[in-house]
């Protein structure tokens, strides 16, 4: 069993999230350059209380699969709780991660089919810079 990966998702999971945190203050590498966006789908509570986990889980792991495919090797996703994900990417050019951010909620914004029945979602969205040592 690996503890690092989210089961339903096959995305990394919180434990890793704080391990690659724990890691990069350790290390402390002034060269190092990264971001983070964090990822959070509105309203998903009622999705989980109207139509059952079920369904909510299968949503989760379209739109985990649909940003895994967008990322590729620009980072890490991490499936951090719940509906909520934090994508590591390995830069930290300001355009690049509003470019990416913008894609990301485009993606979750288009319309999802699961079970014959269509959803529309949006999602919260926000970013930071490491800026390490400026």
């Amino acid at each position: 069993m690996n503890y690092w990966i989210k089961v339903n998702t096959g995305l990394l999971n919180k434990t890793a999230f704080r391990l690659f945190e724990e890691e990069w203050k350790r290390k402390g590498n002034p060269n190092y350059k990264y971001s983070v966006i964090y990822v959070d789908i509105d309203q998903f509570g009622k999705i989980n209380d109207s139509l059952g986990h079920h369904i909510g889980d299968k949503i989760i792991i379209d739109i985990a699969h649909k940003m895994n495919d967008l990322i590729g090797s620009k980072g890490n996703i991490y499936h951090y709780d719940g509906d909520e994900f934090l994508i590591v990417l390995f830069n930290d050019v300001y355009d690049e991660v509003l470019n990416l951010s913008k894609q990301i909620s485009k993606l979750i914004s288009q319309q999802l089919v699961i079970d014959e029945y269509s959803y529309l979602l949006t999602a919260s969205i926000g970013f930071s810079l490491s800026n390490y040592g400026e």
